[in-house]
């Protein structure tokens, strides 16, 4: 099992990725280009908001939220990871994470993340079912566990069930098919 760790120059993913004849890959990424990407982070959207005759950043977050090109591009890279990712090795299983919508991103101010994440899952849907990779819903283990409206991340229990989650999935496809042909000597990434 590989862990990759941001600058960790030890690791060589493709080499590894293209050695491995079952490779598994848990795929959650995106999110956070989209946030810069709209120039703000759902816990300055508030004081943004509030102070928006003095600080601009809110109005111009609003008009990148409201600009298709700004999802459209964090999308064309996940299709290019998608596309990289399998022509590495076409053998992959990729699991991709959807995003979780907190209930804070529903009130007033924070709706604008709220739709963006929305259509933000509903594009990596569409992008997963084009490539046959596997969408986990994190959004439906968030709200299950997480009923603290402030917290912007699943919680540890919500973690914890996440986790199961992808174990679940990846068992269910992967690994009971491979426990009948008695093999295993994939690497399982996560990404």
């Amino acid at each position: 099992m590989l862990f990759l760790k941001k600058d960790d120059a030890d690791i060589h993913l493709t080499t590894a990725l293209k050695d491995s004849k079952e490779p598994i890959v848990i795929y959650s990424s995106g999110v956070n280009n989209l946030m810069c990407d709209v120039g703000n982070k759902p816990f300055s959207v508030s004081k943004d908001y509030k102070d928006r005759g003095k600080r601009y950043n809110y109005d111009y977050t609003l008009e990148k939220v409201n600009n298709p090109n700004t999802l459209n591009k964090v999308m064309d890279g996940i299709d290019k990871n998608f596309y990289n990712l399998l022509s590495i090795n076409n053998r992959s299983d990729i699991f991709a994470l959807g995003s979780y919508n907190t209930a804070s991103l529903g009130s007033g101010d924070m709706k604008i993340f709220r739709d963006l994440i929305l259509a933000y899952n509903e594009s990596l849907t569409s992008l997963c079912n084009n490539y046959h990779i596997t969408y986990i819903n994190t959004n439906e283990i968030g709200n299950m566990y997480n009923k603290i409206k402030a917290n912007f991340h699943i919680n540890t229990k919500g973690g914890i069930a996440l986790a199961e989650t992808i174990l679940e999935v990846t068992y269910d496809k992967k690994m009971a098919s491979l426990i009948k042909k008695e093999e295993f000597t994939g690497l399982i990434v996560f990404y």
